[in-house]
């Protein structure tokens, strides 16, 4: 696919920010159900635990003025998550046992406090005339990926260690959360700044959502963001790895 000029430019402009933000930024990334414009991630630590958050964004530089359906109700701001201690049921059952006993200690999960939530959003739609397909597909996709790279690499771990040296191998995995933020910065003119988009399913209640920004607004958007995630792992003693 040929990138026009506008969405070089903003690519250009939103890595910068990212990197000036203390973000490590990967362009043009690919995952099992598409590809995104940008990945950024960063780390934050408290002792053995890990919380990694990754930001999945996409570049729409179709012109004219987007058309949301606004929603009302209570919204769950957490982001999608992904943490293997909560994937047990995708492994066998005595490593499934292994990793549970380290992962919930005193049957809590070690990794909860990794667990933030984002930004609340100001506004939030259902429905909008663009195109967000690859920022949703993102969210499953990367977390699918997250699981098969896990598990992938945890079975190639023990098969080269003794019995003994299970626990060793096993331990890394339960001290890590993954947090999955979707971002789609839009050239279309909006009537505020930035919308959360919701996208229900079709079976069960859950719904996933993206962050929609106006291009314009993307450096504060960037800005409150990293301030946001600093913020509340600060206040569980996390620090920026």
């Amino acid at each position: 696919m040929r990138l026009s000029m506008t969405t070089i430019a903003q690519l250009r402009e939103a890595s910068s920010l990212l990197r000036a933000a203390g973000w490590s930024v990967r362009e043009g990334a690919t995952h099992s159900r598409g590809s995104v414009d940008l990945a950024a991630q960063r780390v934050w630590t408290r002792g053995e635990i890990e919380a990694v958050v990754h930001l999945l964004i996409v570049i729409d530089d179709a012109e004219g003025e987007l058309a949301f359906l606004q929603a009302e109700g209570k919204v769950d701001h957490a982001p999608l998550t992904f943490s293997l201690g909560d994937e047990t049921s995708m492994l066998d059952r005595d490593l499934a046992a292994q990793l549970h006993a380290l992962a919930y200690r005193r049957e809590q999960s070690i990794t909860s406090a990794a667990q933030v939530d984002a930004p609340k959003a100001r506004r939030r739609a259902t429905w909008s005339s663009g195109d967000f397909t690859r920022a949703f597909a993102a969210l499953d996709g990367v977390r699918n990926d997250l699981l098969k790279l896990s598990i992938d690499t945890l079975s190639d771990d023990l098969e080269l260690l003794d019995a003994d040296d299970a626990e060793a191998a096993i331990a890394p995995f339960a001290r890590r959360r993954d947090l999955l933020h979707a971002i789609a910065i839009t050239s279309q003119t909006m009537r505020t700044k930035t919308f959360r988009l919701e996208q229900a399913r079709v079976v069960g209640a859950d719904y996933r959502w993206i962050d929609v920004v106006s291009a314009d607004s993307f450096a504060d958007f960037t800005d409150a963001l990293t301030r946001h995630y600093t913020a509340r792992f600060a206040k569980r003693r996390f620090t920026a790895a």
